[in-house]
């Protein structure tokens, strides 16, 4: 398991194809044959992991978005998908 550190940079992995739906959004990995379906927040999260926003960058984004939600809770809820998203080998780490 990879620990997400909040000054990392992640992009999407290239030659996935996505697209927005109405509830979310839906990746597919032509590759690999695989497709991911995302609901709305987790789409929102993959748009802004294009290599250029650190993980704090995202939480401090989806927090400002979100001002409900429980900030530790929210910057936990970021990591797990994020660590999702890596497992499934649809994000590589952007080098500094």
């Amino acid at each position: 398991m990879t620990t997400i550190h909040k000054e990392t940079v992640y992009k999407q992995k290239e030659g996935l194809v996505w697209r927005e739906v109405d509830d979310g959004l839906v990746i597919v990995a032509p590759n690999a044959g695989e497709v991911k379906a995302l609901n709305q927040l987790g789409g929102q999260i993959w748009l802004m992991l294009e290599g250029r926003q650190t993980v704090d960058d995202i939480h401090q984004a989806i927090a400002a978005e979100y001002p409900d939600i429980d900030p530790e809770q929210l910057e936990q809820d970021v990591n797990l998908f994020i660590q999702s998203l890596l497992e499934r080998n649809l994000l590589i780490q952007q080098n500094a």
